[in-house]
């Protein structure tokens, strides 16, 4: 019940203020430029907090707001960072979003090292040439300096998403400036440009899969090593460890404070997305199954009790979980 209050509570907030293709670090980003001919579009809260995980800030701390110098803009840039009970997978996620700079991604959305250092919140983008481009169309509701972000944060508002870029970016923009797909913005002077793609609850999507609408699997060599481990050691046989990899991709795409929202008011939680009516069985509490280790051993459980189709992924995508 108290999560269901939460819940309503951020959604009344929200209101107010308003194929799987395969990327590894130094894919190349092309902008691919809106047509001209069809209609601009012109439309960190606490975290998850469990005391057995510690992720790369997704929340807003107090010390971010250190630089902002209203109660106004603070209400704006919470409303960005802010995270909730709700989680889709970023290719289902629809936003008319594009990069909004050419170059080389050195750093990609999730695990750098999996189950270590944090997850990654948006990409790091190393450019070729230093325009900046507004990657949506909407109004710029933020602009200042953040904590964690190099350079000037902008946050821009569009239909159902903000997107955030941060680096060191010169030019003529204001708060309240509207900006159609593609227009340019300004130039970087860092040596890299941070982009982030969130819903209007602050959660955050692997641009990538984003922008190109295909599900992006993780093929990272120590990620799943790490993976591995960590599931034979709560037990799991080495022949489902690569279906459960999978699976897992589907489901959450790795990260452990994905959640989703259901409508009979349950909840789907963490890497594996266990369903809330497993804490009994699994003799975890929700906020317990936030972390790594307690979310695997309730995956054993569920495999063991309903099998590979208790996940829905792996029934829609069992094809290529067994490939």
């Amino acid at each position: 019940m108290k999560l269901l209050k939460i819940f309503i509570i951020y959604i009344l907030f929200a209101n107010m203020i308003c194929s799987a293709e395969i990327f590894h670090d130094g894919s190349q980003l092309k902008l691919v430029y809106p047509n001209p001919l069809k209609k601009n579009i012109l439309n960190k809260q606490s975290e998850l907090k469990n005391k057995h995980f510690k992720k790369k800030s997704i929340s807003l701390k107090k010390s971010a707001l250190k630089n902002v110098n209203s109660n106004a803009n603070k209400k704006k840039l919470k409303s960005v960072f802010s995270n909730s009970y709700s989680y889709k997978h970023s290719y289902l996620f629809n936003a008319d979003v594009m990069h909004p700079i050419s170059g080389d991604v050195v750093s990609k959305f999730g695990w750098n090292a999996f189950g270590e250092g944090g997850f990654n919140t948006g990409i790091l983008i190393k450019p070729l040439k230093k325009e900046v481009f507004s990657p949506a169309a909407g109004k710029i509701i933020f602009i200042g300096e953040v904590d964690g972000y190099t350079g000037k944060t902008i946050a821009i508002k569009s239909d159902n998403f903000f997107a955030v870029i941060s680096g060191k970016i010169s030019g003529n923009f204001t708060e309240g400036m509207q900006l159609n797909k593609g227009q340019k913005i300004g130039e970087l002077s860092s040596d890299n440009l941070n982009f982030e793609v969130r819903d209007f609850r602050g959660n955050p999507y692997d641009p990538i899969a984003v922008v190109s609408k295909k599900k992006r699997i993780v093929r990272n060599v120590n990620i799943f090593q790490a993976f591995e481990k960590l599931l034979l050691k709560h037990g799991f046989h080495p022949k489902f460890i690569p279906i459960m990899f999978c699976i897992a991709n589907w489901e959450s795409s790795l990260n452990p404070s994905a959640t989703n929202y259901n409508r009979n008011k349950t909840l789907d939680i963490g890497l594996f997305q266990i369903n809330s009516i497993w804490q009994k069985k699994c003799r975890a509490s929700i906020n317990q199954l936030y972390d790594i280790d307690a979310n695997t051993r309730c995956a054993l459980t569920v495999l063991k009790v309903q099998g590979l189709s208790a996940w829905v992924t792996y029934n829609k995508y069992a094809s290529m979980c067994n490939g």
